[in-house]
């Protein structure tokens, strides 16, 4: 879950997180007013600690316990806390966003006299605009208008740590007199609290800023500073702790807000990543990414090598590179011999704050002290590291394995894109053999064909010898014809090896009567009407080669009926939806023991025959994406139907 600044050690006011009638988080100050601890009333109902003061203002429990959000975001109710005494105190409400649902964050107060402290109040009002605040000018300009009303001060700045310097973000406007500096001190007294983590009161003696003023400066975590500037330095001092309390949850804002804008950054690099389109690409982007959003300066990745059962490095940030100086490449993990490989074989995240203390470390003379390991899958390992030890918050590793789920999502990508560019190199080196089969079909074997025919009428034209020369002559030419009708057929198996053309709705039974004018004797019976979308010049090769084939063997003058089929492969009714077609004949069928291999190039039960008739049918129906199958007909012939 978010962190909402509601656990900080020393709040001066109870805060908690509720969603759906249950809390989601609580504070030890709000435990502590109700006699609990935080861990006892987490899940639990606010209602059992928190209720109206006034009994029958009942509007007010579906706020508290967060089952209505819309109307809570800024409002502010009386309420008793339910501890051993009963306590009045002030809530206020706002509406918040945690984890992408809706909930109520609530600021309680407790009255210790008969009205709510100023400052108190002030700092409870804060709180819940801090929540709210989506970017870091926002939280910092909230902090400094806090700053001024609560202590009644009029020169209060925020300096953010930006690469090493302190630069303006938000200060106060005073009406007149001194103010802070546009540009912020890179060194000297100032950065002392930066370094010590505790706020400190720096006399005007004592400072090299412009400002005759003496300063209040208070850390805000790792983001910078809060400086106020008063003439004196006891009321300073006599601020010291209220600062140091907003300071914290300023702090814990500026959290909130870095981590959500990284988190948004990270999504928008997603399409960095899924434009590359290599795994090796992708590694690249992704250290890229790390370094550059996550600040992970010393990264890498590695892909499992199965032959050298192996992780080897494939992508390295230039820091890793600077750091590793001499030796260049960052290692590779052998099975057995490192942390790292461990990680990747049992698939969990590893998070080390001094790894070079760790049993099994692969060196541990390294300079690295935190590491950070996240599996990719079966495909690698993600690893950052630092020089300081401890260096890697929950929030780091959250947004690191966000990065690794995309990663993996991308690699996944760019392996079936790799896949596809290296198919559609095959199918363009077979097309191209293809046609320069045809080619030679085409010129090589058709043109010494047709020259073998020219000169066989010439032949028959020259000799009037009659039998038994003639009868020669007829072998011969019925010799050609079978090469021709062959030379056709490969050529048409020439075609089926190319990828389909533009596919259309095509009528099945205006196709198929047109195929049969020129085809023979016997009667087409149309028992539905099918559209089928495909490429008519395919489908027109797969029907004549049907028609024919059962002209050809179902005897003389026989019956081919066309109709559709359903999902069950049944011949479709009138309000059945229609799943395929079939062609079928009252032939004597194909015995099943064949069926197998009727389909292959060269079968045929014809001394006449080419061998390549339901080939073809077989690739045309295969380019199409079609199932075919070979059964019995309705009057025992052979049946072939179309699954689409």
């Amino acid at each position: 879950m978010p962190d909402h600044g509601s656990r900080q050690d020393g709040d001066a006011v109870g805060r908690y997180v509720a969603r759906d009638g249950a809390f989601l988080d609580v504070n030890a100050r709000l435990a502590a007013l109700v006699d609990a601890s935080p861990e006892s009333l987490l899940g639990g109902d606010p209602l059992d600690v928190i209720v109206p003061a006034t009994p029958d203002e009942t509007d007010a429990e579906p706020l508290l316990r967060g089952t209505e959000t819309a109307r809570a975001d800024g409002v502010t109710h009386p309420v008793t806390l339910l501890g051993r005494d009963p306590l009045d105190a002030t809530i206020r409400l706002a509406r918040i966003d945690d984890d992408g649902e809706p909930a109520v964050f609530g600021v309680v107060v407790p009255h210790t006299d008969p009205s709510v402290p100023h400052t108190v109040s002030v700092l409870e009002r804060a709180t819940a605009d801090l929540v709210r605040a989506t970017g870091r000018e926002e939280v910092c300009t909230v902090a400094v208008e806090t700053a001024v009303e609560a202590l009644g001060l009029d020169v209060v700045g925020i300096y953010a740590l930006d690469d090493g310097r302190l630069s303006p973000v938000a200060s106060s406007e005073a009406a007149a007199g001194p103010s802070l500096p546009t540009i912020g001190p890179t060194d000297g007294t100032l950065w002392e609290p930066l370094r010590t983590g505790e706020p400190r009161v720096v006399s005007r003696t004592d400072h090299d800023l412009d400002v005759p003023l003496s300063l209040l400066v208070v850390p805000l975590g790792d983001h910078g500073l809060l400086v106020a500037a008063a003439d004196g330095d006891r009321r300073l001092e006599e601020s010291v702790e209220v600062v140091r309390l907003l300071a914290t949850n300023v702090g814990a804002a500026l959290d909130r807000v870095e981590r959500e804008e990284r988190l948004a950054r990270l999504h928008e690099t997603t399409r960095r990543l899924m434009s590359a389109e290599t795994a090796a690409e992708v590694a690249d982007v992704a250290v890229d990414i790390a370094r550059d959003v996550l600040s992970h300066d010393i990264c890498s990745i590695n892909f499992y090598d199965p032959d050298r059962d192996a992780l080897v490095p494939v992508a390295a940030s230039e820091r890793t590179r600077e750091f590793l100086g001499d030796e260049g490449d960052p290692p590779s993990f052998e099975r057995g011999e490192s942390l790292a490989f461990e990680a990747f074989e049992t698939g969990e995240t590893r998070v080390y704050d001094r790894v070079n203390e760790e049993q099994g470390v692969m060196d541990p003379t390294t300079q690295i002290r935190s590491e950070l390991m996240i599996p990719l899958g079966d495909r690698g390992l993600f690893v950052a590291g630092s020089v300081v030890a401890s260096q890697y918050a929950d929030t780091d590793v959250s947004l690191a394995r966000v990065l690794c789920a995309n990663v993996e999502a991308a690699l996944e990508r760019a392996e079936r894109e790799e896949t596809l560019r290296a198919r559609e190199a095959e199918l363009r080196e077979r097309n191209a053999r293809l046609d320069e089969f045809a080619s030679v079909v085409s010129h090589d074997l058709r043109n010494p064909l047709n020259v073998a025919e020219g000169r066989l009428e010439l032949a028959r034209e020259a000799c009037t010898c009659g039998d038994p020369v003639d009868q020669h002559l007829d072998i011969v030419a019925e010799s050609h014809r079978r090469m021709a009708e062959l030379v056709d057929d490969l050529l048409t198996l020439a075609r089926q090896g190319r990828g389909l053309g533009d596919t259309e709705p095509v009528d099945l039974a205006t196709l198929a009567r047109t195929c049969w004018e020129g085809i023979g004797s016997g009667d087409l019976v149309i028992v539905d009407d099918v559209t089928v979308d495909a490429d008519r010049s395919r489908l027109r090769e797969l029907v004549e080669n049907l028609l024919r084939n059962a002209v050809e063997h179902a005897g003389p003058e026989p019956t081919i009926r066309i109709g559709a089929l359903l999902e069950d492969g049944d011949d479709a009714a009138d309000d059945g939806e229609r799943a395929g077609f079939y062609v079928e004949d009252d032939g004597p069928g194909v015995p099943p023991e064949e069926r197998e291999t009727v389909f292959d190039h060269g079968y045929s039960t014809d001394d006449d025959g080419t061998g390549f008739g339901l080939a073809i049918v077989g690739a045309v129906a295969e380019s199409h994406g079609w199932k075919v199958r070979l059964t019995d007909g309705s009057d025992g012939g052979a049946r072939f139907e179309f699954l689409l």
